[in-house]
């Protein structure tokens, strides 16, 4: 009889634990989002930090 369910999935992650991702393989060949050469950058821009309310910011009233 074949291998159970956990014996194979044992097996693979033995095999891909020191293996990149795919997205990690697109980021070295592509660079962040796509743009080769380029650092990366934050996630929120400068312009998104300034139309992002602070949490206590009560907002406007009706």
């Amino acid at each position: 009889m074949g291998q159970s369910i956990r014996e194979r999935a044992r097996i693979r992650q033995g095999r891909e634990a020191d293996r990149p991702s795919e997205d990690d393989v697109a980021q070295q060949r592509l660079g962040w989002r796509g743009q080769p050469g380029r650092p990366t950058s934050d996630l929120m821009t400068e312009d998104n930090r300034l139309q992002t309310p602070s949490p206590l910011d009560p907002g406007h009233t009706a």
